[in-house]
């Protein structure tokens, strides 16, 4: 938490929040989260107590820490079971229903920005999204935690490519989501090392789709398979 204004009791500023999953049976954390808050806004005075309930807004400082901290708990159960994240995301979005009537940026879809916390929700729970999520337990669960395994390693990044490839799907229903931009936040330099190094894969159709989901990211892109 970065405070960077202060007006008595009510403290506004950025909140950085970042989540990296481990790999199994090797010393590597991959990014899935990295995002920074910038609609922090609450008010606090000394030795008040951090209290946080479910079905009511007390604080929030602590309703978004709690959104977060399910936001990050179900993208982790999404990675290690398909659409395992469900009851952390519907958790999230009580939090949002009840922030939401409180005079706090962040928890509403007016105000001109598709990328605050009622929009990183909304994404996690609509169907349109549903190839992202299955996506990520086969981008990990059956790409990543296969790489320790030398003689598996052609049958996980193929299905890393194919978890990849889903995301089209999402992009032609939703363009220009808030959760396919933070996925590209968190993920382009790891795709990029992956599919430039070890054993090499057919990737042309795979550079394709990254370019059309992540251009701002094309020149590194398009140097992957360049030896």
């Amino acid at each position: 938490i970065t405070i960077t204004d202060r007006n008595n009791n009510r403290f506004s500023g950025n909140l950085q929040v970042f989540y990296s999953r481990p790999i199994y049976n090797s010393d590597y954390n991959s990014p899935v989260l990295v995002h920074r808050d910038n609609d922090l806004d609450f008010e606090y005075l000394e030795f008040d107590r951090l209290d946080f309930a479910p079905q009511t807004f007390i604080s929030n400082l602590t309703s978004v820490l709690a959104y977060y901290a399910y936001i990050i708990i179900g993208l982790d159960h999404d990675t290690y079971a398909p659409m395992g994240g469900t009851q952390y995301y519907t958790e999230a979005q009580n939090i949002v229903g009840n922030a939401s009537t409180e005079n706090f940026p962040g928890w509403n879809s007016f105000g001109g920005s598709n990328k605050n916390r009622y929009w990183l929700i909304d994404n996690l729970n609509s169907p349109a999204f549903d190839n992202f999520r299955t996506g990520l337990y086969m981008y990990h669960r059956q790409g990543l935690d296969l790489m320790h395994d030398p003689g598996k390693i052609r049958t996980a990044k193929m299905n890393l490519k194919e978890a990849l490839k889903g995301l089209k799907k999402v992009n032609d229903q939703r363009r220009n989501s808030f959760v396919l931009q933070l996925w590209f936040d968190a993920k382009q330099a790891e795709i990029v090392k992956i599919f430039s190094d070890g054993e090499a894969i057919p990737i042309a159709d795979l550079k394709e789709v990254l370019l059309e989901l992540d251009p701002n990211n094309a020149d590194s892109y398009t140097k992957i398979g360049q030896r």
